[in-house]
């Protein structure tokens, strides 16, 4: 595969999926291990840096503040809504929180309960049982991170 855009991260999905990510909004999907790649539309041109397979999805981020996720190993990806306006460059999971770096050594930390009230907001239209496990999350209800996870396994979204 040869493709003129630069090709900037690339994850292997505990489904053995592979997911690439290129400037330009550039989503690229494998299921045979690279053989062959599907482009996946996403609504955002923005040059995307960096992916991360957490236990509530494939996380990505990238310029002008781009953050997407996806619920169905890389079939699709929804952006999120932040008030992040910068190049975003890294990301990592600490305890449930993102930690997301950008330029000018910027860091940031999407809280548990921050990116429960993200989530919950991708799920209210698509999954309604699935929105009501975020909140309760975002709440702090107890367990309610292990009833989101089994809830997304369940639907096959992760």
């Amino acid at each position: 595969m040869r493709t003129a855009r630069p090709l900037c991260a690339l994850v292997r999905t505990a489904k053995k999926t592979l997911i690439l990510l290129g400037d330009g909004g550039l989503v690229l999907r494998s299921t045979n291990d690279g053989a062959s790649w599907k482009k996946i539309p996403i609504e955002s041109r923005n040059d995307l840096e960096k992916l991360l397979v957490t236990r509530y999805g494939i996380f990505v981020v990238g310029a002008q503040g781009s953050l997407l996720v996806s619920h169905d190993d890389g079939m699709s990806f929804q952006g999120l809504a932040t008030k992040l306006d910068a190049h975003l460059w890294s990301l990592a999971e600490l305890d449930g929180d993102l930690i997301i770096g950008g330029e000018q050594g910027m860091l940031w930390r999407i809280t548990r309960g921050e990116l429960a009230s993200l989530l919950h907001d991708v799920y209210r239209e698509r999954d309604p049982i699935l929105a009501g496990l975020a909140a309760a999350l975002r709440d702090g209800d107890e367990g309610a991170e292990l009833v989101l996870e089994d809830a997304l396994k369940e639907r096959e979204m992760l």
